[in-house]
């Protein structure tokens, strides 16, 4: 589970929107981390994003973060920078 692997990053904010999993913040100090997970930045929203599977935009529109939880909905997942990780 993705979200496993990043719950314990700190000062950042994780959300669900739609099929996609955001996160912003502070998330420099894990970029690194992030890519490997097979995250992409996304510089017009200043954050991470992951879906899996395949996805064809179906507009040329750009949205913003807002926009996009108003369409799609959007969970904030609470995260603990003292989970420890396993092996």
């Amino acid at each position: 589970n993705i979200i496993e692997k990043v719950i314990h990053f700190d000062n950042v904010t994780i959300e669900i929107i739609g099929e996609w999993l955001w996160i912003s913040g502070n998330t420099k100090s894990y970029a690194e981390i992030l890519k490997e997970l097979k995250f992409r930045w996304s510089p017009n929203k200043l954050a991470w994003y992951y879906h899996e599977g395949h996805y064809r935009k179906a507009s040329k529109k750009e949205l913003n973060m807002q926009e996009l939880r108003n369409l799609w909905g959007n969970q904030d997942i609470e995260t603990d920078p003292y989970v420890k990780l396993e092996a």
